[in-house]
């Protein structure tokens, strides 16, 4: 039919791949050891002799800039100046307190106070 969508099929005519794939896959491997290495059982400290006839350079070691790398790196910034107040509320006391009485004051400020020589 005319309107058929199939490919027509060649008989008895069998066409190659356009691309052979290469077979091999992964990492390459180590040259084979010779036989007389195998059958002695000596294999492993010939390669360790081997390995340590080897110079053994140093590798500087380097690290990636992060932020906090840099900070350490910087001079400390000096503290900021403090905001800007009006005049007539320089001297003025706070109103509200979060604390019931003065002891319990004393005991919170008391124990930042420890916490803070702890962790410094």
């Amino acid at each position: 039919a005319a309107h058929s969508m199939r490919k027509p099929v060649a008989v008895g005519i069998r066409t190659a791949p356009a691309h052979i794939p290469d077979i091999t896959f992964g990492i390459r491997s180590l040259p084979s050891a010779h036989v007389g290495d195998l059958l002695i059982h000596d294999l492993g400290t010939l390669t360790a002799t081997a390995r340590q006839a080897q110079p053994r350079r140093k590798e500087k070691l380097t690290f990636a800039l992060t932020r906090t790398s840099l900070l350490r790196q910087k001079a400390p910034e000096a503290p900021p100046e403090p905001l800007w107040t009006m005049p007539r509320f320089r001297n003025a006391e706070p109103k509200i307190s979060s604390f019931r009485t003065t002891g319990e004051k004393s005991t919170s400020f008391s124990t930042m106070q420890r916490s803070r020589s702890v962790h410094a």
